[in-house]
This record gives structure tokens, sequence and C-alpha cells, in this order.
């Protein structure tokens, strides 16, 4: 599966390696552990446009980050820990809850996960943009 997804992200965009202490350094400083297909993603994947979503960037070399935009948000909504916003989007987020890897796309005005769209996981997620990038 990820090989798959790595070959047609590739095809499209090259490759866009997350450097490893990037990825420490969210796991230090918002006190989680990132799930092992969001690690293998961002073996090639450093954010930015897929799917025609904006997606943060997981590289900590841009203003506009998954560390920077997780505090914010956790500040100014008290958004759980355990989740990571991957995108912010006109009134909705995409969120990556780092306990079991499950992405929610939900309405960020009453914050409802009764009626979120979800993934079971990163790798499902970012296969559905993958997918929706295609077509």
């Amino acid at each position: 599966m990820f090989q798959k997804m790595k070959e047609i992200y590739i095809s499209m965009y090259g490759k866009e390696k997350v450097n490893k202490q990037d990825l420490l350094k969210i796991e230090e400083v918002l006190e989680v552990h990132l799930p092992t297909d969001f690690i293998k993603i961002s073996e090639f994947y450093s954010g930015g446009i897929v799917g025609g979503i904006e997606h943060l960037s997981i590289s900590l070399d841009c203003d506009e980050n998954i560390l920077t935009k997780t505090l914010y948000i956790r500040n100014h909504i008290n958004l759980p820990n355990k989740y990571l916003v991957l995108s912010e989007m006109n009134e909705s987020l995409i969120l990556l809850d780092t306990e079991n890897s499950h992405v929610i796309w939900i309405d960020s005005v009453d914050m409802s996960f009764e009626r979120a769209d979800y993934w079971n996981s990163y790798a499902e997620f970012f296969s559905y943009m993958i997918e929706e990038e295609e077509n």
C-alpha cells in the first residue's frame, strides 16, 4: 500500500522528505507519538496541496506547519492533546488522532465529531487524497 502511494505521489510532485529531527521535535513539543503510517508517508511527503486540499507543512522550516498550528488551536479552542492539526480551511479542520492514527475532518465552528468525515488511518486518508488528485 505504501509503495503504491509513494510511487503515485512522487510521479505527480516529486519526493519531499521530512527531516527526522522535525518529526522528533513535533513529538517532543506536542507530547504525542506520531503514528507509524504518518512517519512512513513523511518519508516522501512534507505537506502542501494534495487532493485539492492545502495541508500544513510537516517540515518545520515553513511558518505554517503542523506544530505551530496545533499549538495555536490547542490554546484557542482547547483541542485535546492527542490531536494534530493537518489542515485548517474555511470553517473546518482536518485532525490526526495520534493515539490510533484516525483522521477526522470536522466543522471548526461547532467542533462536532458526530458529523465528521472519518478515515481509519492516516494512510487511508492520504490514499483518499491521492485518489481525489487523480480524478
